[in-house]
């Protein structure tokens, strides 16, 4: 049920291109060590992203890899392992913004989704959606592995 409820929501996530404005009290999402990586058929991406709970907002910890082919401009959101045991249906995925051009080599931002459902009396069963990005730089031969912050926006 939970790869079901996330893979419809980072499809509805892809196809909405309007953000509303980061809530008041949202919390910010840390990554901690990402390591990004590019060769000849594509970019890689491994990292963990955490957020404390805010209201009725849940805690979340996952843990994100991923690929993105060289061959194609457009990215798409893969679920990462949610492994904090949080109550309640939650998702986390994660992508490579896309680039301009298949001739740029490298990838310039890191885009995170976390959606989750609510079990609260005021909305029971509606489904929340957050999405932020943070720019990134691949660092397979530039240095160590290393942490960021995502600033999200509640989707709509």
């Amino acid at each position: 049920m939970l790869n079901s409820l996330l893979t419809s929501t980072l499809l509805a996530t892809s196809a909405l291109s309007a953000v509303v404005s980061a809530q008041q009290g949202l919390p910010k999402w840390k990554v901690t060590n990402f390591n990004g990586a590019c060769a000849r058929q594509g970019c890689t991406y491994d990292f963990t992203i955490s957020s404390p709970p805010s209201g009725s907002i849940p805690s979340f910890s996952a843990k994100c890899s991923g690929e993105e082919k060289r061959a194609e401009l457009k990215t798409y959101f893969k679920p990462c392992n949610v492994n904090d045991g949080g109550l309640g249906n939650r998702g986390v995925g994660a992508k490579y913004m896309a680039r301009e051009s298949i001739d740029v080599g490298t990838y310039s931002a890191l885009i995170v989704t976390f959606a989750y459902t609510d079990l609260s009396s005021a909305s029971p069963g509606f489904v929340h959606n957050y999405t932020g990005q943070a720019p990134i730089t691949i660092n397979q031969s530039s240095g160590p592995a290393y942490d960021f912050i995502v600033t999200p926006k509640e989707s709509v």
